[in-house]
């Protein structure tokens, strides 16, 4: 089942009430779906959501959003992802009592904010303002990647309460090649053993081309487990 997550579109000409649809699944991509005033985006990350079939609308009918333009190999099109535009939306999350052993609900809020399209490709600026709610308490991070913004409230979370889910798990790592602003972990859990032991740069990029589960840092599955010292590559990130 999809999640859903209310969000408020915002761009130039004004704001648009909507709801983000994550039809995650291990063995999916862009599983991130939204729709503006009738028109179908979708994504693997909240940073890239494109247009689908972008010759079914007039160009009046697109005239207020910005597209960056991204070439598409082999062909004469291009991927026109959104960008100069701001995204705000909530995630459902679920924090460890340590103290109490009992998992207990949280809000997670991210205000994105994305620059206009650069001429050397790209965007001009990516900006993300993170707001975790629970038992009472507000974290606050501010980060271009979900990798450095969940470090630091992890950080000030502890010894407490921990995050329970893929960004805290024990077999989930980034690339050391670097990662995305979202949904760029590799699950090993199908190769438990190699990457609890590994312990060098080579040996990780190895693991990778053996292959793993590509998973976003919200998810969590039957077989997660608390995240120890001295693991993967990140090792402890908190």
């Amino acid at each position: 089942m999809a999640q859903q997550f209310p969000t408020l579109y915002t761009d130039k000409t004004g704001s648009i009430k909507t709801t983000i649809f994550n039809l995650f699944n291990e063995k999916g991509t862009e599983c991130l779906e939204m729709v503006l005033d009738g028109i179908s985006f979708i994504a693997s990350s909240f940073d890239s959501f494109a247009l689908v079939n972008p010759k079914s609308y007039s160009d009046d009918r697109l005239s207020r959003y910005t597209f960056n333009k991204i070439p598409i190999a082999g062909t004469d099109d291009y991927r026109m992802e959104l960008c100069n535009c701001r995204l705000d939306f909530h995630i459902p999350q679920f924090i460890v009592d340590t103290e109490n052993d009992v998992v207990i609900g949280a809000d997670l809020k991210i205000r994105l904010q994305l620059g206009k399209p650069s001429k050397k490709g790209g965007i001009v600026g990516l900006n993300a303002q993170f707001t975790l709610s629970f038992d009472g308490r507000q974290l606050l991070s501010e980060s271009t990647d979900f990798e450095t913004a969940y470090s630091q409230i992890q950080k000030d979370m502890l010894p407490g309460f921990r995050f329970s889910n893929c960004f805290s798990c024990h077999y989930s790592d980034y690339s050391p090649a670097g990662s995305g602003f979202f949904a760029s972990m590799m699950c090993f859990r199908e190769n438990k053993a190699a990457y609890l032991t590994a312990s060098e740069k080579k040996e990780f990029f190895k693991l990778a081309m053996d292959g793993f589960i590509a998973v976003q840092e919200t998810h969590r599955c039957d077989e997660f487990a608390p995240r120890e010292k001295g693991t993967g590559y990140r090792g402890w990130p908190f």
